[in-house]
């Protein structure tokens, strides 16, 4: 049974369970929430584009940021400083975070930012029945919420169990994105982490 949606996500869960009592919305939400800030993965890579204030140079981050890529300014590779660094060379874009805002620096003008970042995975519900993760991953999906299931009725065994199935669907998509690193879509400068 292929599981690339929400209404096959609950089936299958009620199919490898043998409940159909458990408040999967609650668990799936819970397993969202818990797994969804760590997923840093190439189907969630994503970018946009825009404008910079000329009076204060700052602009904010989209809502569903996890991590940057790469940030371009006006066509050029911005450099990540610290908040406390006020050095700046002709030619040079620096920018820090604080925040959810990016504060950018130059001795010229300057206009857009292009943001390239990971983005977070959007959630299940009944109107958005899929994403990236259930579509190409549906095991981390499928056990994690089981562990979630089994620790909500109390049974540890099935819980541990499931919680090695969920590890092992993990290790599936840390090797996707390794080996999508090793191969694909080189950038001038990936961003640092200050």
């Amino acid at each position: 049974m292929a599981i690339t949606t929400y209404s096959e996500l609950v089936s299958a869960l009620q199919d490898y369970s043998l409940r159909s009592d458990a408040p999967f919305d609650i668990l799936i939400g819970n397993f969202e929430s818990s797994v969804a800030p760590f997923l840093i993965h190439y189907r969630a890579e994503t970018s946009t584009t825009i404008n910079i204030p000329a009076s204060t140079k700052t602009i904010t981050i989209p809502n569903d940021f996890q991590k940057f890529r790469a940030i371009f300014v006006d066509g050029k590779v911005a450099k990540p400083i610290s908040i406390f660094d006020a050095k700046i060379y002709p030619n040079e874009i620096t920018y820090y975070r604080t925040g959810n805002q990016i504060v950018f620096n130059s001795i010229g003008g300057i206009s857009k930012a292009n943001i390239v970042y990971y983005g977070r995975c959007p959630a299940l519900t009944s109107t958005q029945t899929t994403n990236w993760l259930l579509e190409y991953f549906p095991n981390i999906y499928l056990f994690g919420v089981l562990a979630q299931l089994y620790h909500w009725a109390r049974d540890e065994e099935a819980a541990a169990s499931t919680q090695a199935q969920f590890a092992q669907s993990l290790q599936q998509l840390v090797a996707d994105q390794k080996q999508y690193e090793t191969i694909a879509n080189p950038i001038p400068q990936e961003v640092t982490v200050w």
